[in-house]
């Protein structure tokens, strides 16, 4: 499946650590050798963690749901494996990304893992998030010289606040 376990809700990422083992340690002897895959273990390594939070804080994995009815029996012990080391790490940091497609779907006739986010979880990249906070200033400052108001870019910054505040009061 190619969308979240949990849909829209904030991801995380937990610090579990070495999925790719995890993952070939739980699949049948016959599996393990097709799934020996650089493409997926980089996933693995940099997507494998994601977890939701639930109300009271309890971590669960978002892409490993080993009750899937559509997953193969066959694989069910390694998404129980992944599931259960992902859920029993500590929680890292929230998990943001420009990209909706994390991963690579497919690299000629090999399909790999991947996952496709919900657009709400997807954050601009640094340059959009450049342009959106520039856009806020230049609305701000010009706010704070048509009303007369003072414009607090950075209370830490007494200096600058001080400049701003005197073309504002000019």
């Amino acid at each position: 499946d190619t969308r979240t376990r949990h849909g829209q809700e904030p991801l995380f990422l937990s610090r579990a650590q070495g999925l790719q083992t995890v993952l070939l340690g739980a699949l049948p002897d016959d599996l393990r050798q097709a799934h020996v895959c650089a493409t997926c273990a980089r996933f693995l390594d940099r997507h494998g963690a994601l977890v939701t939070l639930d109300r009271d804080g309890t971590p669960h994995a978002a892409l490993w749901n080993p009750d899937d009815p559509t997953l193969p029996e066959r694989y069910r012990p390694a998404v129980r494996a992944l599931a259960t080391t992902v859920e029993r790490a500590e929680i890292g940091t929230q998990f943001l990304s420009p990209h909706a497609l994390l991963g690579t779907p497919e690299t000629g006739r090999w399909q790999h893992f991947s996952v496709t986010l919900a657009t709400a979880t997807c954050t601009p990249t640094a340059a959009d998030a450049m342009a959106q906070s520039r856009e806020r200033f230049g609305q701000a400052w010009h706010t704070a010289l048509v009303e007369r108001q003072p414009l607090c870019v950075n209370a830490k910054d007494r200096g600058w606040h001080r400049v701003l505040w005197r073309a504002v009061a000019a």
